[in-house]
C-alpha cells in the first residue's frame, strides 16, 4: 500500500530506507547523521506510485547520499529542502510497467555535491520552478553530466555542471519557469541525441541527454541559444509559436539544436556557430506573457561562434519586425548576405512589415545588405546616408555599418531615393563600396545625389549601370539628379539616363551621359 503521510524519521547513525508499493507523501523531516537515505515507491500497470515531498519537509543527510525513486512522479514542493554533503539521485518511471509519462518536478531547494536524474522510456518531463534565489547549490560535477566546447569558451559560471537529466526512449521534455531576472544560456551539442548544456549565470549549470523540446519562461532577463557545439546546424528560425498572443515564441533549428519555446525574456541572442548558417526571422509575438516576465525588446543574431573565430559566411533573412522590438545583426568574419523583405530571401515582397529599428553590422568580410520593396504598390521616398536608410515605408529605419555592397530595390509606385554623400572619415563613415539602385515598373523613379555643402570637401559621385565599374549603379531608374553645393565636386553620369547636375560653388567636374542632360556649374 501507500505511505501517507510519513511521520518524522531520524537516525543518529546508519541508513534510512523506506519503501512503499504505492504512493509516498513525505510531510515531515527525514534526517540521518552519517548514513544514506533511500526513499522509493513501486510500479504497477496503472498510475499512483508517486513520491511527494511537501509541507516544508526536509530530507537531510550530513554525510551520506540521498536516493529518491518512484514508479511514477517525483515531486519536490516549494519550501521543501533536500540537502546532503554527499550526492542526490532522482529517478522517475522506475520499472516502467505502464505507458503513462511521468515528471520530475523541482520546486524546493537542493544543496548537494550534485544531482543526477533519470527517467523511464515513456514521454517524461523535467519541470523546474524557480521559487527562491540560489535555489540550487552544487559543489561538484554530476556523475553522468557532460560539458561542451561552446560552454567552456563562454567563460560563464558556475563552470561545474552540477545537475544532469538523462531521458529515456520516449519524447522527453524540459520546462523551466523563472521568477527572478536571470541570464540564461542554452548550448546545444552532440554528446548524445537531444543533448545540451544550460547555464543560469552565477546560479547553476546542468546538462541533459535524450531531452526535447525545451520550454523556458523568463522573468525579464536574457536568453542565449548557442549552436557552436553543433557544427551540423545550417539554419535557425525565429517565429511565433502555435498559440497567438500568448507571449511565447519558438526557435527551431537543425543539427542538434532542440526546439525551444520561450517567453518573458527581455533579450534574445541566437548564435550560429561554426560554418554557414541561415537565420530566418519569420514572426514575433509581442504580447506580455502571463507571469512575471515582460515582452521581448531586443533580438541579437550572431553569425560567429562563441570564440569569435568563425570565418564562414552566413545569410540573414528578415521578413518582419514589430515596432517595439529592436533587431541587431552581427555578421562575423565571413562574407555575409542580409535580405530584408516580407518574403526574404525570395525578395519579391515589401519592407512595410519592418516597423522596428533594424541594426546591421557586417563586421569583417565582404558583406551585402539587400533591401527589397518590389511588391509595394505605394509611392515611396527614401534617404540613404553612409550609416542609415530611412523612409520607403520603414517606420524606424535601418542602421548599418561595415557593409560593402548595399542594394535597394524600388516597388511598384513612383519612388525616389536621396543619396546623401558623407563628410570624410572619421566625421562620418564612408559609403559602401558598391551601391545599386533598382527601379520598378513605374516610369518616373528617381535617384537624387546630395553633396555635403562643405567648401573643404571634394564630393564625388560616379553613377553607372548595373555590371559596370561605377561605385553607384542604377537600373530601371528614369531620372538622375546630382547637387554639389559648395566645394570642388566631381559628378559623372555614365548612364543614358537624363540627368540634372548642379555643381554649385567651387571648381567642379560635371559630366552628363545622355543627349538631354542639364548641367550647371
Amino acid at each position: 500500500g501507500k505511505i501517507t503521510p510519513t511521520v518524522g524519521v531520524s537516525a543518529t547513525s546508519g541508513d534510512i530506507d523506506i519503501q512503499s508499493t504505492g504512493a509516498m507523501f513525505i510531510l515531515e523531516d527525514i534526517v540521518t547523521t552519517t548514513g544514506d537515505i533511500r526513499l522509493s515507491t513501486g510500479e504497477s500497470a496503472g498510475p499512483g506510485e508517486q513520491l511527494v515531498l511537501a509541507n516544508k519537509a526536509k530530507i537531510l543527510s550530513n554525510s551520506g547520499d540521498i536516493f529518491l525513486s518512484a514508479g511514477d512522479d517525483v515531486d519536490l514542493h516549494m519550501q521543501t529542502r533536500v540537502a546532503t554533503a554527499g550526492q542526490l539521485f532522482i529517478a522517475s518511471d522506475v520499472g516502467d510497467l505502464d505507458a503513462q509519462g511521468t515528471f520530475i518536478k523541482l520546486d524546493g531547494e537542493i544543496a548537494t555535491q550534485f544531482v543526477d536524474m533519470v527517467a523511464g522510456d515513456d514521454d517524461d518531463k523535467l519541470i523546474i520552478n524557480e521559487t527562491v534565489a540560489n535555489q540550487f547549490i552544487f559543489s561538484a560535477i554530476a556523475l553522468n553530466s557532460h560539458t561542451n566546447a561552446a560552454f567552456q569558451a563562454s567563460g560563464r559560471s558556475p563552470c561545474n555542471v552540477g545537475m544532469h537529466f538523462e531521458g529515456g526512449l520516449g519524447n522527453d521534455s524540459m520546462e523551466i519557469y523563472f521568477t527572478l531576472p536571470q541570464d540564461v544560456a542554452y548550448f546545444s551539442d552532440t554528446n548524445e541525441p537531444n543533448s545540451g548544456v544550460i547555464n543560469v549565470l552565477n546560479n547553476y549549470t546542468m546538462s541533459f541527454d535524450g531531452l526535447a523540446p525545451l520550454h523556458l519562461s523568463g522573468a525579464t532577463g536574457s536568453l542565449l541559444i548557442d549552436a557552436t557545439s553543433t557544427p551540423g546546424t545550417t539554419f535557425l528560425n525565429l517565429d511565433d509559436n502555435a498559440i497567438s498572443d500568448d507571449g511565447f515564441m519558438v526557435v527551431t533549428a537543425d543539427g542538434g539544436v532542440e526546439q525551444t519555446t520561450f517567453g518573458g525574456f527581455t533579450n534574445l541572442t541566437l548564435r550560429g556557430g561554426d560554418g554557414t548558417e541561415t537565420f530566418n526571422v519569420l514572426g514575433f509575438d509581442t504580447t506580455k506573457p502571463l507571469g512575471l516576465g515582460g515582452p521581448l525588446a531586443h533580438v541579437y543574431l550572431d553569425g560567429s561562434n562563441t570564440q569569435g573565430t568563425d570565418t564562414a559566411g552566413d545569410v540573414f533573412n528578415v521578413r518582419v519586425l514589430p515596432g517595439n522590438i529592436g533587431l541587431h545583426i552581427f555578421g562575423g568574419l565571413g562574407n555575409d548576405l542580409i535580405n530584408v523583405s516580407s518574403d526574404a530571401p525570395t525578395n519579391l515582397g515589401s519592407i512595410d512589415p519592418i516597423e522596428g529599428p533594424l541594426y546591421v553590422d557586417g563586421q569583417d568580410g565582404s558583406d551585402t545588405l539587400v533591401v527589397n520593396d518590389k511588391g509595394d504598390p505605394t509611392d515611396d521616398v527614401a534617404t540613404l546616408t553612409s550609416s542609415t536608410l530611412t523612409g520607403m515605408g520603414l517606420a524606424s529605419g535601418i542602421s548599418y555599418a561595415n557593409i560593402d555592397q548595399l542594394d535597394v530595390f524600388f516597388g511598384l509606385g513612383r519612388d525616389e531615393l536621396f543619396l546623401m554623400l558623407p563628410l570624410p572619415s572619421p566625421v562620418q563613415p564612408p559609403l559602401p563600396s558598391l551601391i545599386r539602385i533598382q527601379g520598378g515598373p513605374h516610369d518616373q523613379d528617381r535617384l537624387t545625389v546630395i553633396g555635403t555643402n562643405n567648401p573643404d570637401v571634394a564630393d564625388e559621385a560616379i553613377v553607372g549601370t548595373f555590371g559596370s565599374s561605377s561605385p553607384i549603379q542604377i537600373q530601371e531608374v528614369e531620372q538622375l539628379q546630382m547637387f554639389g553645393y559648395a566645394g570642388p565636386d566631381r559628378f559623372i553620369n555614365n548612364t543614358a539616363v537624363p540627368s540634372f547636375i548642379v555643381g554649385g560653388d567651387g571648381p567642379d567636374t560635371l559630366q552628363g551621359g545622355s543627349s538631354i542632360d542639364s548641367i550647371f556649374g
